[in-house]
């Protein structure tokens, strides 16, 4: 007879205070999409030319982050997927030049002194599919030009004077895999600016140096000597042609050319470009072929001959006298904003980086792409909110979510200083681009901000401390994104410093508008709870109240007002109240509260919780502890408080619905919790407070918003999360862990086999705990669980604190009802919890009747039939093969024969 035994039964209790390490799931959300510096050097990476793999772009400069990864002056760019890869840990000065040497290996010259972590002077070698860095020799100044011949023999050009330690001047010859190098005594000076391969063998350099004032001489590999070439000027950047010419831009009339190195003679184009606002003369700093064309980026804004805009992009062709801008360029706004890297693809796309920030009146930052044919900048995407000259931080006051599913994100912020991202942006997370409304709003800072929301017909409302650019103070504007214009109803709000406005939809699609009194554009003054119509721009009053900080509306329509009032249209009641649109009146609200209450969120049945800095429910003998936060149950009409002592906080000034299904809070935590940081997990159930991460925040004006795939935070925020992580100062995205490698989700097992349970998460993990389901309803710890038949464990498991859980079976197994496991994992960013695995044991045992691991198989049948006539096995089952409790019985016998054949059991 089996009998079963189970370890004493006990409840689950996860702590509601885990003090966790630094959880690395935190993302910028700062339409950032390009570098956070400058680029000099873009090289296609294209490893099967015209064949079926989409090119990518290697891209260098002096930035430090690319997208939203860190990338340490060095990174991949996708085109297709618009996604950044850094290239291993990168390097820590700038890159100037790359040169493709084969396969995935790369020459990379510059400023740097490590690359990868290890000491790289100035030159370096890089594996992009590895990331692994390799020094090659010492140079005492920068790397400004590579090139190689046809050959594969490398050049090096730059400022240096030493290498190894040993003279050689501005140009060497280098091996980059042995290091050999070759001092090529270049007897000219100054600065070499570009080093080109010509057909042959021969190098021509270009630079600041003077040879007969040139600035131009060519090696000669036969004799290993340098000559002068007569030059037209100085020389700013060559690169080789596919007719096998050199295309040269310098400081000479038109500033591009090209070079002959079969007669040493120049031609110029019939057109130029220049520079015509003043300031430093026009320079030519990239090029790059595509097609019959020599496209080119600088500093200049015409062409020339005749005189046409062409702001710091312009195309030259190779086949006729002819010249055109491309597009509409860049803002080319100073000698040091312009293009200095191009790429084109097969394709045509062009790829220009610089160190500008706009591209026509799009904000982009220093890398962008260009249509050559239409004229349009495709959005890579744009800067990050910026922080405003004389704003100690940017404010963001309310993220929003539009009816396709795009955000809306509206605060005092704006890009550098200008109108074209200011106060108010668009996102789309379904094509990860940001767009501006129209010419933004500029918010006031310092201020209570604004509240917008968007509007049943499709467009934008916002309201609160706002302005047109460079107008009058208005409160109120709308957005109509099918004129892209902004209209203004004319109203202004009361100077309120402490005052946020609030804005609530109805059913009906009229606004209600609370928070501050509203001044008309007939000079009438209204305060209170007012709703507004936007259609027909009319208002009306529903009542008088001041402190209003939330609102909310009942299933029946009803709307909930909180705040931090004691009246509210001539009636009593403790910073809450209700309002009824039936009878047009007011009430209070469950009894009200003893403190602020900032903050009303709706569950999906319809409940409310409310929160802020209250302790207490009601009033009198009625009064009921309610330490921060509590849920009302509207179809019941009664509170629920949860464990009803310290929530760990002592106020609450935002809740939002994560898009793992979790609630999320800002929160200010008491003593002997992180006093930086304030985003915490809210247990609806509980209604306590755990603390998400380590983090700084370091200001109480943080808030949390649903977004795409967690929870926007928003406030001061420390200005990288999570060590490499490059987040906007105002705003940032908090992705919960996921887990990516469930368990299998059933097993049928043999008796004496072993079942591996595996799991793998999204966020580094602090505890694995595996549990087993009781037929009593409670999950227990598998370690704390056995199984016995007449006193023996049946099976035994291990790994119960490991993302890999045995279950290794002995001889009765479950008796044929299925056992359910789960694991519970806790990590820095929060619990999870895997899908429950079902393992069940067949009635009968498994064919395998010798357990050597082969089945079906003769020897089975034979060594059964032998056990059944009294034989000894060590290694076979008993001859019960049914598992009913009887035997030896012919129905074993049937049975047995029945499973080897592949029928049931029984």
């Amino acid at each position: 007879m089996r009998i079963a035994s189970l370890a004493a039964i006990s409840g689950l209790l996860l702590s509601a205070f885990i003090a966790y390490a630094q959880c690395d799931s935190w993302r910028p959300v700062t339409g950032f999409a390009s570098t956070n510096g400058g680029v000099t050097e873009i090289i296609v990476i294209d490893p099967d030319d015209t064949g079926p793999i989409a090119p990518r772009l290697l891209v260098a400069g002096s930035f430090t982050a690319a997208g939203s990864v860190a990338a340490n002056r060095l990174a991949i760019f996708d085109p297709q997927t618009r996604v950044w890869s850094p290239v291993g840990s990168g390097l820590n000065g700038g890159v100037s030049e790359v040169l493709h040497l084969s396969g995935d290996d790369y020459l990379l010259g510059g400023s740097f002194t490590s690359a990868g972590g290890v000491t790289a002077n100035r030159i370096a070698r890089v594996n992009i599919a590895t990331g692994v860095f390799s020094p090659i020799v010492n140079l005492d100044g920068g790397v400004t030009t590579l090139t190689k011949t046809d050959n594969d023999t490398v050049y090096v050009g730059g400022t240096f004077q030493r290498v190894n330690n040993q003279v050689a001047r501005d140009v060497i010859r280098l091996n980059p895999t042995t290091g050999a190098w070759t001092n090529l005594n270049f007897p000219y000076g100054a600065i070499v600016r570009s080093l080109v391969a010509v057909p042959g063998g021969d190098v021509i350099a270009g630079g600041s140096f003077t040879f007969n004032q040139n600035y131009f001489a060519r090696f000669v590999a036969a004799t290993q000597t340098w000559i002068p070439v007569r030059s037209i000027g100085e020389i700013f950047e060559m690169i080789p042609l596919s007719n096998g010419q050199v295309g040269v831009a310098g400081n000479f009339l038109g500033y591009v050319a090209r070079f002959d190195p079969a007669t040493n003679l120049f031609a110029s184009f019939t057109s130029g470009v220049n520079w015509t606002q003043g300031g430093p003369a026009a320079t030519v700093n990239a090029l790059a072929q595509s097609g019959d064309d020599l496209l080119v980026g600088g500093y200049f804004n015409i062409l020339t001959n005749p005189n046409r805009p062409a702001n710091g992009l312009a195309r030259f062709s190779l086949n006729n006298p002819s010249s055109q801008a491309i597009a509409s360029g860049v803002v080319v706004s100073n000698a040091d904003k312009y293009p200095n890297a191009l790429a084109s693809l097969p394709d045509g796309r062009l790829f220009v980086g610089g160190t500008f920030d706009f591209a026509t009146t799009r904000s982009t930052g220093p890398f962008i792409e260009v249509n050559t044919v239409t004229g349009e900048y495709p959005l890579i995407s744009t800067r990050p909110l910026a922080w405003r000259t004389g704003v100690a931080s940017p404010e963001i006051t309310s993220v929003f979510r539009y009816a396709n599913g795009d955000y809306g994100i509206a605060g005092a912020f704006d890009v550098t200083n200008t109108a074209l991202m200011r106060g108010v942006v668009r996102y789309s997370p379904a094509n990860n681009t940001w767009t501006t409304l129209g010419n933004g709003l500029s918010i006031s800072s310092g201020s209570p901000g604004v509240d917008a929301i968007e509007l049943a017909d499709g467009r934008t409302l916002v309201a609160g401390s706002l302005s047109v650019p460079n107008a009058s103070i208005f409160g109120m504007a709308v957005f109509n994104p099918a004129t892209q214009t902004w209209t203004y109803p004319g109203i202004t709000f009361a100077d309120g410093s402490f005052s946020p406005v609030v804005l609530r939809r109805l059913a009906d699609d009229t606004i209600i508008v609370a928070g501050r009194s509203v001044t008309l554009a007939s000079g009438t003054t209204l305060s209170g709870i007012l709703r507004f119509n936007p259609v027909t721009n009319t208002w009306a009053t529903l009542g008088s109240a001041s402190s209003v900080n939330a609102l909310a509306t009942l299933p029946n329509g009803d709307l909930i007002v909180s705040g931090d009032f004691t009246t509210i249209g001539g009636v009593s009641a403790a910073r809450i109240a209700r309002y009824s649109f039936a009878t047009n009146s007011w009430s209070a609200f469950g009894g009200g509260a003893n403190a602020r209450v900032q903050v009303i969120y709706t569950l999906p049945d319809g409940d409310l919780i409310f929160a802020g800095s209250f302790t207490a429910l009601g009033t009198g003998a009625s009064a009921i502890v309610a330490p921060n936060a509590a849920t009302f149950d509207v179809q019941a009409n009664t509170w629920r408080v949860g464990l009803a002592q310290s929530s760990g906080v002592t106020a609450v000034m935002s809740l939002a619905n994560g898009a793992d299904g979790n609630i999320y809070a800002s929160a200010v935590f008491r003593q002997g919790f992180s006093s930086s940081n304030r985003i915490a997990r809210f247990n609806p159930v509980t209604h306590q407070f755990q603390q998400l991460t380590s983090d700084s925040f370091s200001s109480s004006n943080n808030r949390v918003y649903t977004s795409p795939q967690g929870i926007f935070v928003t406030g001061t925020l420390s200005s990288a999360l999570a060590g490499s992580i490059v987040v906007s100062p105002g705003i940032a995205e908090f992705v919960p862990p996921t887990i990516t490698q469930q368990p299998d989700d059933a097993f049928d097992v043999c008796r004496r086999t072993t079942v591996t349970l595996s799991v793998a998460t999204s966020a580094p993990v602090d505890t694995y705990e595996w549990q087993v389901f009781q037929p009593n309803g409670f999950w227990i710890s598998a370690d704390a669980f056995t199984y016995t038949d007449e006193g023996i464990p049946q099976f035994s498991m291990t790994g119960g604190t490991t993302n890999q859980f045995a279950i290794s079976t002995r001889a009765t197994m479950f008796g044929n009802r299925p056992y359910r496991f789960r694991c519970i994992i806790t990590s820095p960013c929060g619990n999870l919890v895997t899908r429950e695995v079902s393992v069940t044991a067949p009635t009968c045992d498994c064919v395998d009747f010798n357990n050597d691991g082969i089945f079906p198989q003769d020897t089975d049948a034979s060594d059964f039939i032998d056990v059944l006539a009294g034989s000894s096995c060590p290694t076979c089952n008993d001859i019960d093969f049914n598992n009913n409790g009887v035997y030896s019985e012919d129905q074993d016998i049937i049975d047995f024969f029945n499973v080897l054949a592949g029928g049931a059991c029984g």
